[in-house]
């Protein structure tokens, strides 16, 4: 005999078959079976019964308590794969807080289960056995030597119900396998089973198109990343149940997934959950965009532990068409957790949480662009206020200069002091980086700068003295080219010190060019760097050009540089007139030449001229 014994001959009740097929009353008894007038009422009581729900609560009370059995159960059964099923423990039945349990088609007693439809078989001794031990693996306490009967419903070629008797006292009587009321007693059971079944679905499908919708609703009525995922994450649990879960997001250029948002794990877990792509189960999904489920983590090698409770694991991608953006994973501290059902309902789930994120990314780099704009617009008025506003003179001595960054704020500074003996300090200089760093940077600088110009020291002097508050200021790998210089109106001359900055350039009456080139080394690279500074004649009709890199190095449409020689020429032309015509006429050839191009550095101008008579 095989590993379950049928206690009755008649042939696997048909799938279609209702209740309203089962002739309750008279019942045909078989055999000499002997009467039974608690069977009899119960199967007489359910023809007046017209609640599904009731009756199938009235049943599975009366199905154990008359065969006398010592317990009973009722399991749904999911189905994993084409070989799994994990049993759960229906809780109108009992209330046990357990484990599913996981069985293989391939187990001898599954197989005869899947054959015999609807008929109460009773369970052989090592296939007894072997099934207890499961189910104290799950949680329950059954004695070795129990008495296993069991009611499978099939469907769908699947096991979709169990009903399981321990020791039912009622088949001890020797005529029982063959009464007529038995056999209609699991006609009933799997009617009730599969509408109990089929009402649970249909339960679950309303609650999951319900949480779609909300979620919808939800996700539309916030922009803001952080309140989307909390939305989400939360949702979540309402349709597949978890004991923590967290959401990844993907950072492209590190190539590792960063949690955003969790639940359930530690303070300590946490710090885990930060993984490169293709690490860990999370990782996995980031890698192949593919979802998985781990009915067992302690039997996949790819498992990073982050909370040692967890059993089982559901991770799937989040994608926006073939773009991954993140994942989302869900981890049970109960082994074969999660189905197929709930991985395509995570992934319906990701989909719509995938246009979220996406829509709360680009309104994020809208509010922070707006916020930074409003930055810039500060940062532009404070950089604005350390400029001079009213350029110095001293006799003839004549400036005029011009500033304008490649972004709402620069890195590029000019300077004009008038001192106290009637000489006129300049200063024209290039700091590393754009935008508010380099901002920031040539505040400090001019600072200092500002702080050390009074004093009437010598050119090399205070460009050491600038150099060195400069490195302290400054943190490493910022630095700034730096030129300085000294009208001396009484003396006709100029006294300079070039940090590394590009050579100004001196035009003389006649048309003849100097160029005052660097005498150090660029500022905030050596903190005792020392400095030259030299002296060159400064006659009447002579014109001096301090500049920025962002002239010289302006492109045109042809990818050609505007280049120191095209600004000598257009100066040379120029010499004649007033400084401020010398620095139009040079930002209007600038202009011209680059109408087409790009200007992709800070432009700033410095022009003396000492006037003619």
């Amino acid at each position: 005999m095989g590993p379950l014994r049928a206690l009755h001959n008649h042939s696997t009740i048909n799938s279609s078959i209702d209740l309203s097929d089962v002739e309750f009353l008279p019942v045909k008894r078989k055999y000499g079976a002997r009467s039974h007038p608690a069977l009899d009422a119960i199967l007489q009581k359910y023809a007046f019964i017209r609640s599904r729900r009731s009756l199938f609560l009235q049943f599975c009370h009366d199905f154990y308590h008359v065969l006398g059995a010592k317990k009973a159960l009722f399991f749904l059964a999911n189905v994993l794969s084409d070989h799994q099923y994990s049993l759960k423990l229906y809780p109108p039945i009992a209330d046990e807080h357990v484990q599913p349990i996981l069985l293989s088609s391939e187990q001898s007693f599954m197989r005869a289960l899947i054959r015999h439809d609807g008929r109460i078989l009773q369970f052989q001794e090592d296939d007894r056995d072997a099934f207890i031990r499961l189910l104290n693996e799950s949680g329950f306490h059954f004695q070795p030597d129990e008495a296993l009967f069991a009611l499978p419903v099939i469907h769908k070629r699947h096991l979709t119900a169990l009903f399981l008797l321990i020791s039912p006292e009622y088949f001890n009587h020797p005529n029982a396998l063959d009464d007529e009321r038995i056999y209609q007693l699991a006609r009933i059971a799997r009617r009730l089973a599969l509408n109990e079944i089929q009402e649970v679905q249909h339960r679950q499908e309303v609650l999951e198109r319900d949480i779609l919708l909300k979620l919808a609703q939800r996700i539309s009525s916030s922009l803001r990343l952080e309140r989307v995922l909390e939305n989400i994450i939360d949702s979540l649990k309402l349709v597949v149940p978890y004991d923590s879960a967290a959401i990844f997001l993907l950072n492209h250029k590190t190539r590792e997934i960063e949690y955003e948002i969790a639940r359930g794990y530690s303070a300590e877990a946490r710090k885990m959950l930060r993984m490169k792509i293709g690490q860990g189960l999370s990782g996995w999904v980031a890698q192949k965009g593919q979802p998985i489920i781990v009915p067992d983590v302690s039997k996949d090698s790819r498992y990073i532990e982050a909370d040692p409770k967890t059993r089982s694991e559901l991770a799937v991608p989040i994608k926006s068409g073939r773009k991954i953006l993140g994942v989302f994973n869900l981890e049970s501290h109960k082994l074969n957790a999660f189905t197929p059902h709930q991985a395509e309902l995570l992934e319906a789930f990701a989909g719509s949480a995938a246009i979220a994120i996406q829509n709360a990314r680009l309104y994020q780099m809208v509010v922070e662009k707006r916020e930074l704009e409003k930055d810039l617009l500060v940062a532009r008025k404070i950089q604005l206020a350390l400029l001079p506003h009213k350029m110095p003179r001293a006799g003839r001595i004549v400036l005029s200069a011009y500033s304008r960054p490649s972004r709402q704020v620069g890195g590029d500074l000019y300077d004009a002091v008038k001192l106290a003996d009637g000489k006129i300090a300049v200063a024209v200089a290039d700091v590393s980086g754009k935008g508010v760093p380099g901002a920031l940077l040539m505040a400090s600088l001019h600072t200092i700068y500002r702080a050390e110009i009074r004093r009437g020291l010598a050119a090399s002097r205070l460009v050491s003295l600038v150099n060195r508050h400069f490195c302290e200021s400054a943190s490493d790998g910022n630095f700034a080219t730096f030129f300085h210089a000294v009208i001396h109106p009484k003396e006709n001359q100029i006294e300079y010190c070039n940090a590394g900055h590009n050579a100004a350039i001196l035009v003389r009456r006649n048309g003849t060019v100097e160029q005052l080139e660097s005498t150090g080394i660029i500022l905030g690279f050596l903190r005792d760097a020392e400095y030259d500074d030299f002296r060159v004649a400064f006659e009447p009709g002579d014109v001096l050009v301090a500049y920025s890199d962002g002239i010289t190095e302006a492109e045109n449409e042809h990818e050609e540089m505007f280049g120191k020689e095209r600004l000598i020429s257009v100066v040379q032309e120029l010499r004649p007139q007033t400084p401020a015509k010398i620095k139009k006429g040079i930002i209007e050839a600038l202009k011209e030449f680059t109408s087409f191009g790009k200007i992709l550095d800070d432009v700033t101008l410095l022009v003396v001229k000492y006037m003619e008579k």
